[in-house]
């Protein structure tokens, strides 16, 4: 999967499997920039990241979040698991917890075309998984 966008964004990709379970792939431990090009073609997973996809039990509804702002996402707890981490942070809190400032949070995108407030956006696609 792909995706093209058009404006440049910090972010983050949270995987939610059947079971619940949170991980975010970008950033991640083989790709740790949090900042995204705008116009330019992402591929999740690519070579770079070193981890693949697979679907497993328990099937069902799962989902992958895309997490953007034009400046720097809040922190949400989260610890390694091998190229992706896993995420610690409750899932019901993990997008306030993107739209908080973190300290110094100052820095902004340099594009002209950017308002000087933050701005944020959020999007999920939901897939059906089975045998």
């Amino acid at each position: 999967p792909y995706t093209t966008l058009f404006r440049s964004f910090f972010g983050r990709i949270i995987y939610t499997d059947a079971a619940g379970d949170l991980l975010q792939l970008l950033p991640n431990a083989h790709r740790p920039d949090d900042y995204f090009q705008g116009g330019v073609r992402y591929d999740v997973p690519s070579a770079l990241d070193r981890f693949v996809l697979r679907v497993k039990e328990p099937f069902g509804r799962e989902s992958v979040t895309v997490y953007a702002s034009t400046s720097r996402l809040g922190d949400i707890d989260t610890q390694e698991l091998g190229a992706i981490f896993k995420v610690n942070t409750l899932p019901s809190s993990v997008a306030t917890q993107s739209r908080a400032r973190p300290p110094g949070a100052s820095q902004k995108i340099k594009d002209s075309r950017v308002s000087r407030l933050s701005e944020f956006a959020e999007t999920t696609v939901t897939v059906l998984t089975g045998p």
